[in-house]
């Protein structure tokens, strides 16, 4: 398997019951390491933050699930090396700087974004970023 790095559509479903979570989750239990940009982190935080204001998840279950994604099989990058690469890219694909962060990741690092985001998916699938990108169900 290819060196990955993982995007937030797909570490939320590590934490967080949606489709493909099943997917994730065993991709997560592969014990396959990840890569990622800082910036998930903060993507994270935003998304346990909304689970608890609706009463998904609770607080005590965020906050071991923050431990456990600091903590776990993940290596973080920092964003300020790879945010111009990102917003060329972003420029190029019509994806978000922030979607874009991850491939830029995967760009240097010679590896593959996991994803579970459709839009981002479509956007780079059909793109000269084809084998940079590969839906969760393909893992």
């Amino acid at each position: 398997m290819s060196l990955l790095v993982v995007d937030a559509s797909v570490a939320a479903k590590w934490f967080v019951n949606e489709e493909f979570t099943e997917e994730a989750v065993r991709l997560y239990e592969s014990e396959e390491r990840f890569d990622a940009p800082e910036y998930l982190l903060l993507e994270m935080d935003s998304i346990f933050a909304k689970r608890i204001r609706r009463r998904e998840l609770t607080r005590a279950e965020v906050d071991r699930a923050r431990i456990l994604l600091r903590e776990g099989q993940t290596t973080f990058h920092p964003v300020a090396p790879i945010q111009d690469m990102a917003f060329e890219l972003a420029v190029e694909t019509r994806c978000t700087v922030y979607d874009c962060l991850y491939l830029a990741l995967a760009i240097l690092l010679g590896g593959q974004v996991v994803t579970a985001d459709r839009k981002c998916y479509s956007a780079l699938a059909r793109g000269p970023y084809a084998g940079q990108v590969v839906w969760i169900q393909h893992v």
